[in-house]
């Protein structure tokens, strides 16, 4: 006996030098020996990774992305195991054709829409719901496993998860202000969580637990793969074909005799005899005996330009230069019957093809809102977008035209300010010739008689890229004073300006 015990030791050693000596497994290989605790860590690191949002490099999309991906296979190789499991994967998928569409209205000019609004915000609800439910489940599938197993269920931190993705959504959906603190707070909370769930499935793999699930038809590299390809697919299609509005171009009508009347009048008074012919009738209408005409024309850059840098005796010298000017911008104003009343139109004219056809918004101040204390509204705006092609001149009415709150930078670097405009929105076809298009409206004086300024601000934006996720239209950059900043847009700036009683454009 006692020459047995040093044999046994020998033994012993010798299999703990050979273990030693063995290299560790592959992953892929593991993954197949253990795949409970492989199965739950993915599922736990895609949730926690769906939860962290960075705003730049992508990281708001790319890092989502790879949490829905970890825990669809993660909770896909579970939903065998129970009931609970088989839920989290179904909600899983919900919150992943939630995330997709997403990203695929972001890719065209649906959020801006009236209802698009409505849209993206019941899918964030409807995320924020599976999300909630999700965890619910994972508690429940945790408990489950344990009793499985033959521990006395409890997952505390798996409950906790709930009541802190139920805090977060009302925190967000309620008007109360956060703070830094409370923010941080939360993070540390959640990290504590995630830290004592990922310590579970260890536990629950040293008493012996593990599970065996059925080889799938299609490998999870195959399943994620396809998904990629879908939404790839499909966003390419949303932003080839959703980024620019819908247009009801239809042939313009021809004048009518009291209408030509009209326009040989002001064609005496100088209104140029190409832009009389852009407009309507019924704006026609209302210079029927007009006494005054005044012109403003200016030509502007719808490019970036190119940056030159000169030597001076004074020093290094760089300049933007603009070496075409592609739109015209002209102001013309019309003095009418009634007293003290003008019509002013404001037109634009692309002199050469855009560059691209995207959408384009022009952010219109009425001189009744730049100086209110000399005039008051006399009319409606109204106005077209035309274009000509093989001999026939197309019309079309403004995709949206109406006043709209914007943002703009205060003067005195303090915060930004909030003012009303009209806004005119709309596309331009990329077939045609001569894209062009005006406003017009009419104003009164406030106290007839004395003379007063005329000040009706005019500025038109212009996609010249499509690279842009997410994609915005020119009116949503104009109104949110996004024309400070470098973005596939730029803007032409120009005003109808006189004096009242002299009713000559200034220079």
């Amino acid at each position: 006996m006692a020459e047995r015990e040093p044999s046994q030791t020998q033994d012993r050693q010798l299999e703990a030098l050979l273990m030693a000596s063995l290299p560790d497994p592959p992953p892929q290989v593991t993954a197949r020996v253990t795949p409970w605790k492989t199965a739950t860590r993915r599922a736990l690191t895609g949730m926690a990774l769906c939860a962290v949002t960075l705003n730049f490099w992508g990281l708001n999309y790319l890092l989502p992305s790879l949490g829905l991906a970890l825990s669809l296979v993660g909770f896909r190789a579970l939903r065998e195991e129970n009931w609970w499991f088989a839920s989290c994967w179904g909600f899983v998928c919900c919150r992943g054709l939630c995330f997709c569409a997403s990203l695929v209205l972001q890719a065209t000019l649906v959020p801006e829409g009236a209802w698009g609004g409505l849209v993206m915000g019941g899918l964030t609800l409807l995320s924020g719901v599976s999300l909630v439910l999700l965890a619910f489940c994972l508690w429940r599938g945790l408990l489950a496993v344990q009793r499985k197993a033959g521990q006395p269920p409890g997952a505390p931190a798996a409950a906790a998860l709930i009541l802190w993705y139920t805090l977060v959504y009302l925190l967000t959906a309620l008007p109360v202000g956060s703070g830094l603190w409370l923010g941080l707070g939360l993070i540390l909370v959640y990290g504590f969580l995630f830290a004592s769930l990922y310590r579970l499935p260890a536990r629950l793999e040293g008493a012996g637990y593990a599970i065996s699930p059925r080889v799938p038809r299609i490998s999870d590299r195959r399943l994620v793969g396809d998904i990629l390809l879908a939404l790839g697919a499909a966003l390419a299609c949303a932003y080839l074909l959703g980024g620019h509005y819908a247009m009801d171009w239809q042939p313009a009508a021809q004048e009518t005799p009291a209408a030509a009347e009209t326009r040989a009048h002001l064609t005496a008074l100088g209104f140029p005899e190409d832009l009389l012919a852009d407009l309507t009738d019924e704006d026609l209408a209302d210079c029927a005996g007009a006494a005054q005409v005044a012109v403003s024309a200016n030509d502007h850059p719808m490019n970036r330009g190119r940056t030159v840098t000169t030597q001076t005796p004074q020093g290094t010298v760089t300049e933007q230069v603009f070496d075409q000017t592609e739109l015209r911008l002209t102001g013309v104003a019309v003095r009418l019957a009634e007293e003290d009343c003008w019509r002013l139109f404001q037109f634009f004219q692309w002199r050469e093809q855009p560059d691209y056809w995207g959408t384009e918004s022009i952010r219109l101040q009425p001189a009744y809102q730049t100086i209110p204390m000399c005039w008051n509204d006399y009319s409606p705006i109204t106005g077209r977008v035309l274009y000509d092609r093989a001999g026939v001149t197309y019309a079309a009415p403004y995709a949206f035209l109406d006043h709209r709150t914007y943002h703009q930078p205060s003067l005195f670097f303090g915060p930004e300010e909030s003012a009303q405009g009209i806004f005119a929105a709309f596309s331009l076809p990329k077939e045609g010739e001569n894209q062009r298009g005006y406003l017009t409206y009419a104003i009164q004086a406030v106290q007839p008689g004395v003379p007063c300024a005329v000040n009706s601000p005019f500025d038109y934006t212009h996609q010249i890229s499509p690279w842009q996720y997410p994609v915005q239209s020119a009116m949503a950059y104009q109104a949110t004073g996004g024309w400070l900043t470098a973005a596939p847009f730029v803007t032409a700036q120009d005003a109808l300006q006189f004096y009242s009683h002299e009713g000559t454009p200034w220079t």
